[in-house]
């Protein structure tokens, strides 16, 4: 499953998303994370649900309890991709809060649940309906900011970054006055 969903994710972030910038229809960190979504429920793809920003009940991790990352993807009642979103073209990028759940999220296992269904009778979670995390948890973090922006450097970023996941990726988005870069660099 983990090579598959990586597949999909490298075609959306090299082939559509870079399209979509480079026609000049990407503004912000909102439209990028649309996008994803947007191609994520293409009917290609729709055996993965996709969650946008859920506010986590974890009370045994208090670095992700009511937190909110940018896209959870889930199959069937496990969840097996979360990606961290930065789009920057004016300033450097601070990747602090984002690894720091990154990191959280690294630590995690199949004994951990959480509810993403909400009730409809009352809005709150269905928590008869839990998520467990995937042993092989994909975790992304994507960025589309100027080329000299450390963000952009995974060699950097994995020596700083203090933990290592045997699935973390890191998408890339180099621009420059010239060209764009998109790809797929893994941690």
């Amino acid at each position: 499953m983990e090579k598959e969903l990586m597949q999909i994710l490298e075609d959306i972030w090299t082939n559509q998303i870079s399209k979509t910038y480079n026609q000049g229809l990407l503004c912000s960190e909102r439209q990028l994370q649309a996008e994803f979504y947007h191609h994520l429920k293409a009917e290609k793809y729709n055996d993965y649900t996709v969650w946008l920003e859920p506010v986590l009940e974890i009370r045994e991790n208090p670095l992700l309890h009511h937190k909110k990352p940018d896209i959870m993807i889930s199959k069937d009642n496990e969840i097996v991709g979360v990606i961290e979103l930065k789009y920057n073209l004016e300033k450097g990028i601070n990747v602090t809060n984002d690894f720091e759940k990154l990191k959280a999220f690294s630590t995690l296992n199949g004994d951990t649940k959480i509810p993403l269904y909400t009730d409809i009778t009352n809005g709150n979670w269905d928590n008869d309906k839990n998520f467990s995390f995937s042993k092989d948890l994909i975790l992304i973090f994507a960025v589309i900011a100027w080329e000299d922006v450390e963000a952009l450097n995974t060699k950097a970023l994995n020596e700083k970054k203090s933990f290592k996941h045997k699935n973390m990726y890191h998408l890339i988005g180099s621009v420059n006055k010239d060209t764009t870069n998109f790809k797929l660099n893994k941690f």
